[in-house]
């Protein structure tokens, strides 16, 4: 055998067991794996952490706006805001590393179906919270009244309707409005001997919940003497 033979053998040996090198796990990904692979989260906002196994490069994606995800080191920081619809929503996070992936299922418990998001005032009445129903007593003869809407966050969007009595009470802008500000509403002239009831509705949404106030509205006859805004027994 030539020096030259005997070269050209080491030559082919050699890329052999380098090709054999880079099949058998010279580059091989690591399979992503995870601690969990399902977290279960109460109404509230909340956050849990799980161990990710995986190559260096790994990043997570959550499905959802209202789950966000974060890298710390080996672990996933999963944490979601507070549910307030009645019903529980459920959001995947996709982990993966190159061609490697592993997904975990989040689910968050249903909330009330209600938030807290405006409270009403009047000049009759202080501090009426927005989930209750309150009542006033208004004059026979025909008179606009201002609510006062105060938003407990800019975002919180409301609308008024009319839901009884339309035929006397109406609103001259029921349209959706955002964060603070006042609603008008018009009582018309009662010319009957019967006092009458109207129904004044304000509701905000937020995620599929719902704020409600309710306002109930009695308008005095027109033969009714002992009118309180006649006698500035309310002030408005």
């Amino acid at each position: 055998m030539t020096m030259k033979h005997l070269f050209s053998m080491l030559a082919v040996a050699f890329a052999a067991i380098v090709m054999w090198s880079c099949s058998s796990g010279g580059s091989e990904e690591i399979p992503v794996t995870l601690s969990k692979g399902a977290l279960t989260f109460q109404s509230n906002s909340g956050k849990q952490t799980i161990e990710v196994t995986a190559g260096k490069n790994w990043e997570p994606q959550s499905s959802k706006d209202w789950c966000t995800v974060q890298r710390d080191g080996k672990q996933l920081v999963v944490s979601v805001t507070k549910n307030y619809a009645d019903k529980e929503r459920i959001a995947t996070v996709t982990i993966t590393s190159g061609e490697q992936s592993a997904v975990l299922g989040v689910t968050q418990k249903a909330g009330s179906g209600k938030f807290e998001g405006f409270e009403v005032f009047t000049l009759a009445f202080d501090n009426l919270r927005s989930t209750g129903s309150d009542n006033v007593v208004v004059s026979s003869q025909e008179h606009s009244y201002n609510l006062e809407i105060r938003t407990l966050a800019p975002k919180y969007s409301w609308q008024a309707e009319v839901v009884k009595g339309d035929d006397f009470v109406s609103i001259p802008d029921n349209d959706l409005h955002r964060g603070n500000g006042f609603l008008k509403f018009t009582v018309e002239t009662n010319t009957t001997v019967e006092e009458r009831k109207a129904q004044l509705k304000i509701v905000s949404e937020l995620e599929g919940a719902y704020c409600t106030y309710l306002l109930e509205i009695t308008q005095l006859a027109a033969n009714n003497n002992e009118d309180p805004i006649i006698n500035n027994e309310i002030d408005w």
